[in-house]
């Protein structure tokens, strides 16, 4: 029995099995932001089950309150403005009557996606036999500022997914109840549509489609679909460019002239009608919202700071990957949410072809490429196809990357936009220098031009009808692999004339590899390996060649690119390697070390600069080093940090990742005292849920070894403790919880503590927030280096980054971070010796300013214990990140009334590298 495919039946490729039909009228109020709709709905029962409900999808709904899937998606993502938006932004749907020749129709939306409606046919609808009813409702228009859809505080419209429109429906009667994520992927029934928009006369129409005006009113018909695309402009840049024939209506052609467009159209159109058919008088909206849902990834910073790339490169770049994802997505009308792996694959393997057509000399940046020292790196001498490669690489190395047949609303954020259309472009890529170019455009040409509408073939059939066993890695492995891949090259037996060499497939993928030889830099063979196997030997003419490469373009992903070169004479190394300035991207051909300045502060060091050495930051090995010496300017003396980690990584477990590393630091934490810490570590992480859920918890354990410089510069005796944590966050833009425990061992003390925090927006724009700490301490010694802190943290083993660490006046010991006791008032109990517990209490007033209040019970030895708190205002301007809080009244009675009150206020302030970045990449990732 023929292997199933991966992706199983659901998977066609289905094109236009039914045509339902609309007649839609629509009235349009931008003032108020409001389109009344009236509209004929046909349906014809193509399958051969009676039909009793019908489905529509109403992706305006998706805006109407945060718990709808889209809500519920964009707080996944860290999207904090749906969450933060008042009533009057969100959009929704006011459903009058849905009628037909027998009178009402019953109707509800559905429970868990109120984005699709349920209509209750009172005769079911008999095979083949055809069903007419009209629907009469009011779109509430969203603010644009959440998915780009909506209107804009110009009362300007975009319009994109908002009428009502049959939901897709499978060959065999099923239907595909797919809500809105804000993916742009909506897989309607195909349905033919009429079209009258009505709207007032100082507004201009961009629609996706040719109509004309008729009684004051825009009007067109469309045989292929019911999705119209429209934006309802006051003051556009929209130009339309090419010819009859082919014509392109854009806003992004600000500078290319009618000439320079017909020439640039004449171009794309030749190009699309080798994969796509004949495509003459054909209409395109090629708009900047569209391509900035999926923009070429790093172009447009580029573009928008130093221009490698003329404007005219530039408009051609962006107007053939806009045209490329549309007409692949057209392609898969009835199922592209589900093909969606493999229609943006093809789309940016289309693009990437394109560009190596017709701009075969662009590099990756440009025209920088030309200017020294620039021009030495590998970056500027790597073609620009090979963006594609460092896109997808960025996430493999961090294993955060995804199946590909991982259905969209699962894959991170990161994943669905970039690195999954990287990853299937690469692996087509592949199959194109395997079978032949001119085979797999054979392929794509049919694949788009089928019209096999009663029997349609799957994906697997049609790569088994064009590549017989050729492509079989292709739909039975790479799609469907999830395991890390990394090749390795070593001599096993050398002659006079021969070498035998031993070539490793660490996970043994199925993805074919390339491998080359050379002689003095110079290619002498390229060979394809299969792949499947661990181990595989090679013989080769040692008096031919010099130098083997794995891999050599990094079309295969990999962890680790260092051991895939192995040179064959008799050097003191086997491999190439190579030191370089600041960072470059990895090479197959050589190993590389980098030197980058590093400069940092501290109160104590002053301002730090001095070098970091290291491995790779950016694509990163699976183990990596730092190095990194510094010169402290107020101290005048070295100081610095080096740091060892290995990482192995999991797929399809609940365990992720295994990290062990050892670190050392030496800064100063007082005037003219240093100390030195060291710690091993190893820690699990885990992800319950994978890569889609926001949910992980580590675990880990850390060895603390402590030394400190006395006022005389004498080294005291180190403190050694030995730390085991668990935590475990969920988090989002809407609401995270946090739990913490960690229980620390030393010579002379054990120490517990344990947290509880959680977050919630509970209206519109308000959140409240609050945490629980529980901390208890037996300290032989009595020394109070490790009594819990109530309004500072005891850094005792120099773990928090503090801008001040011994600080007890001045600006620097008015930060504050959310540890321990947690406290924002500095009242008279600073410290607990026995055991403490505490509460945190935040929620918004308005915007961004919240009240706070914390309470809590200390028991310090020979004591009573004493309740404490405090209470007073903050301004939380990036929430974890950056927020000002101002005490009002605690045990010291009202703050606010003393003179030195400006020494009371505290902030938080994340400087550090990593959390930065964080801020950025939770959202991705």
């Amino acid at each position: 029995m023929k292997k199933q495919f991966c992706l199983l039946s659901i998977f066609q490729i289905a094109f236009c099995f039914s045509q339902q039909a609309n007649e839609i009228d629509a009235q349009i109020d931008p003032i108020n932001g409001i389109i009344k709709v009236n509209q004929l709905f046909s349906f014809t029962n193509n399958s051969n089950k009676l039909i009793d409900t019908l489905y529509l999808y109403d992706w305006n709904h998706s805006y109407s309150d945060t718990s709808t899937p889209l809500a519920v998606k964009l707080a996944q993502e860290f999207n904090f403005k749906f969450e933060k938006s008042q009533s009057a932004e969100k959009g929704y749907t006011k459903v009058d009557n849905f009628r037909s020749n027998l009178g009402s129709l019953k109707w509800h939306r559905l429970e868990e996606q109120k984005d699709i409606i349920a209509i209750h046919v009172v005769n079911p609808i008999q095979p083949k036999d055809s069903f007419q009813f009209t629907a009469l409702y009011s779109i509430k228009l969203p603010a644009n500022h959440f998915t780009g859809y909506g209107i804009n505080n110009l009362d300007e419209i975009s319009f994109r997914n908002g009428f009502l429109e049959f939901a897709n429906q499978s060959f065999k009667g099923q239907w595909n109840l797919d809500s809105n994520y804000g993916f742009n992927d909506r897989t309607a029934s195909l349905s033919s549509a009429s079209f009258s928009v009505c709207f007032p006369e100082n507004y201009t129409i961009i629609p996706s489609i040719k109509g004309s005006f008729q009684n004051n009113c825009w009007q067109a018909e469309d045989q292929n679909q019911s999705n119209l695309v429209f934006y309802l402009k006051l003051n556009h840049k929209f130009k339309t460019i090419g010819s009859p024939n082919f014509e392109i209506q854009t806003d992004m052609a600000d500078e290319v002239d009618t000439e320079t467009g017909l020439e640039i159209t004449n171009r794309i159109q030749d190009f699309a009608q080798i994969f796509f058919g004949n495509l003459n008088n054909q209409y395109f909206l090629v708009d900047s919202e569209f391509y900035n849902q999926n923009p070429i990834v790093g172009l447009d910073l580029l573009l928008n700071t130093i221009r490698p790339i003329p404007k005219i490169e530039q408009f051609e770049l962006k107007a053939i990957q806009v045209l490329m994802r549309k007409l692949v997505q057209s392609k898969f009308p009835e199922n592209y949410r589900q093909n969606r792996w493999l229609a943006d694959g093809l789309s940016h393997y289309l693009f990437m072809r394109y560009v190596g057509t017709y701009f075969p000399e662009l590099r990756l940046t440009g025209n920088l490429a030309k200017f020294s020292p620039v021009s030495s790196y590998q970056f500027a001498k790597a073609p620009f196809s090979f963006k594609t490669n460092l896109q997808a690489a960025f996430v493999y190395r961090r294993n955060l990357t995804q199946p590909l047949f991982t259905p969209s609303k699962d894959l991170t954020k990161y994943n669905r936009r970039i690195a999954l259309r990287s990853r299937s472009a690469m692996g087509i890529k592949i199959l194109e220098e395997t079978v032949g170019r001119e085979k797999l455009d054979a392929f794509v040409f049919t694949l788009f031009t089928s019209k096999n509408h009663v029997n349609p073939l799957s994906i697997q059939d049609n790569f088994e009808l064009f590549f017989n066993n050729q492509a079989k890695w292709f739909y039975e492995g790479y799609c469907c692999e999830s395991g890390l891949t990394d090749y390795a090259i070593r001599q096993i037996l050398k002659s006079d004339h021969l070498v035998e060499v031993e070539m490793t497939n660490h996970s043994a993928s199925k993805t074919p590899v390339k491998l080359n030889s050379y002689s003095k830099n110079k290619l002498v063979s390229s060979i394809w390996i299969p792949g499947g196997v661990e181990k595989q030997r090679l013989t080769f003419d040692k008096t031919k060649i010099d130098k083997i490469v794995i891999n050599p373009e990094q079309l295969v992903l990999e962890t680790n690119t260092n051991n895939n070169n192995i040179k064959l004479n008799n050097s003191f190394t086997k491999r190439d390697r190579k030191l370089r300035l600041f960072e470059d991207i990895p090479s197959s051909h050589y190993a590389s070390t980098f030197v980058a300045p590093n400069l940092t502060f501290n109160a104590y060091d002053g301002v730090l600069f001095g070098m970091a050495i290291h491995n790779g930051l950016v694509l990163r090995q699976p183990t990596t080093l730092y190095f990194s010496p510094q010169y402290a300017t107020k101290e005048m003396s070295l100081s610095g940090s080096f740091s060892i980690r290995h990482r192995s990584y999991f797929q399809k477990k609940k365990l992720a990742s295994i990290s062990c590393g050892f670190g050392a630091e030496s800064f100063h934490f007082n005037p003219g005292q240093r100390y030195y810490r060291f710690n091993p570590q190893i820690d699990a992480t885990f992800r319950p849920e994978g890569l889609a859920s926001n949910k992980r918890s580590i675990v880990g354990v850390e060895l603390v070894s402590l030394l400190q410089e006395d006022q005389n510069k004498e080294i005291t005796a180190g403190d050694f403790n030995t730390s085991l944590t668990y935590l475990y966050r969920d988090s989002s833009s809407s609401s995270s919880e946090g739990i913490g425990a960690v229980l620390q061992m030393g010579n002379s003390f054990t120490k517990f503590s344990a947290s509880y925090r959680n977050r919630k927006y509970y209206s519109e724009g308000k959140q409240y927030s609050y945490r629980f700490f529980i901390g208890i301490l037996s300290d032989l010694n009595n020394s109070g280096n490790f009594d819990f802190g109530i309004s500072r943290v005891n850094d005792y083993s120099f773990k928090y980054n503090l801008l001040g660490r011994s600080e007890t006046s001045g600006f620097f010991s008015q930060q504050y971070i959310l540890a321990e006791g947690g406290f924002k008032s500095f009242i008279p109990t600073q410290t607990a010796n026995q055991w403490m517990v505490s509460a945190n209490f935040n929620t918004t007033l308005w915007r961004s300013l919240e009240a706070y209040s914390d309470i809590g019970m200390v028991k310090n030895k020979m004591q009573k214990k004493r309740f404490i708190y405090d209470t007073g205002l903050s301004i939380n301007l990036i929430q974890d990140y950056l927020a000002i809080y101002f005490p009002l009244y605690s045990n010291l009675g009202w703050e606010i009334d003393d003179k030195a009150y400006s020494s009371k206020i505290r902030f938080t302030l994340s400087v550090q590298a990593s959390d930065l970045l964080s801020l950025f990449t939770r959202s991705w990732f």
